[in-house]
């Protein structure tokens, strides 16, 4: 076992600045004994997380087990998660003695939590690659979206699988990478990259990209093809650009750049795009995209050069253009929208005649009432 660390502690792969970045080992540890209660204890198959540089799983741990197999002894659930009671390299595997109620384990950068490895023990599965091997695996897992390198330089992931019993002539301990929806590749070295401890530690400039994880040139892959790296969330990720004027060793040749803005400027109601050649030589064609219900990242040009800029769309936005406001209420020229007042109508000289002999009716027919009444009462008090 010692002589397995020294080995691992002198390979040019440990290049890493600790603090900063881990390797972390996955070994096979068969026939592992488990001391943990009197009702629980036996040996077991289990793959063994070794983290090189820093106590990293907790202030007192560098590396955790998984349960692949039980041999021997009361039963115990395959995938289960144990700590290590000491932090030493020398450590027999019969130390292991704080099991993990959960299947997370905590990762820990300069003395400080920075993520939680989520361990997801896996029965039976296939990975489809030149050939399927189907077998039991460990599956790590970080919320954060680069967090393991792939070789250093092949790649980054936010998980990665480890093989967690021999099969397919491969042993326990073979790590395992997704490199697309379905596809994986095997991992040259027994280990990964643990990079999201990192942090502004990236790079791009003349050609070359550099990181504390990788630093590598852009290259040609074909004629026209550039693999052109960048800096995405401080990791070297490498893209695929054409190069106008044909690529050489690791650059693209060079010709007139020009700049094309279909809607000349950053007009959001119109789904634009921007297509040239700018000032690397390197050939762009984006459109107007909305990159959230209510924001639209409008593609234009500075100089020879491409730019997006992520503008807020006030009605929403929809196929790569904001949404125009609601027209207005339209009315009729010089009205209000108000209740219109009453206007009184106009009356002729026969409206007012009709008027006054109304009134003189119903003036007798009020004196013709009074009389009736006066009548009426004398002729009942006699």
């Amino acid at each position: 076992m010692r002589r397995l660390f020294a080995l691992l502690l002198l390979a040019p792969l440990l290049y890493a600045v600790p603090g900063c970045n881990d390797f972390v080992i996955a070994a096979n540890s068969k026939d592992t004994f488990v001391p943990f209660s009197i009702t629980e204890e036996g040996r077991y198959d289990a793959v063994r997380f070794v983290s090189v540089f820093d106590n990293s799983f907790g202030t007192k741990h560098k590396e955790f087990l998984v349960v692949a197999k039980n041999i021997a002894g009361a039963p115990l659930s395959e995938g289960t998660i144990f700590l290590p009671i000491t932090n030493l390299y020398s450590a027999s595997l019969f130390d292991y003695a704080a099991k993990q109620e959960n299947n997370t384990v905590a990762y820990f950068c300069d003395g400080v939590q920075a993520d939680t490895w989520t361990i997801d023990f896996l029965p039976s599965f296939s990975i489809a690659t030149n050939e399927t091997i189907s077998g039991k695996f460990v599956k790590v897992t970080s919320p954060k979206q680069y967090a393991f390198a792939f070789d250093y330089n092949k790649g980054v992931s936010s998980s990665f699988y480890v093989l967690a019993a021999p099969a397919a002539g491969r042993n326990a301990g073979t790590v395992f990478f997704e490199t697309g929806p379905g596809t994986f590749e095997q991992a040259e070295m027994r280990g990964v990259v643990y990079i999201a401890c990192c942090a502004n530690k990236c790079e791009d400039a003349d050609r070359r990209c550099s990181s504390k994880v990788v630093t590598t040139e852009d290259f040609c892959t074909g004629a026209t093809t550039l693999m052109d790296y960048g800096c995405i969330d401080d990791v070297c990720l490498p893209k695929k650009t054409e190069c106008a004027f044909g690529c050489e060793i690791n650059g693209c040749l060079p010709g007139q750049p020009y700049c094309n803005d279909s809607d000349k400027g950053a007009f959001i109601f119109v789904k634009g795009y921007a297509e040239g050649v700018d000032d690397t030589y390197k050939r762009f064609n984006e459109t107007d995209v909305c990159v959230g219900d209510y924001k639209l990242r409008e593609y234009d040009c500075v100089g020879h050069n491409l730019s997006a800029n992520d503008l807020d769309c006030f009605y929403g936005c929809y196929d790569g253009a904001c949404r125009r406001p609601p027209e207005p209420t339209a009315f009729a020229p010089g009205s209000v929208e108000s209740t219109p007042t009453p206007v009184p109508e106009k009356r002729t000289a026969e409206d007012d005649a009709g008027l006054q002999i109304a009134g003189a009716i119903a003036l007798l027919a009020i004196v013709l009432a009074l009389g009736y009444a006066d009548f009426a009462g004398k002729k009942n008090k006699k």
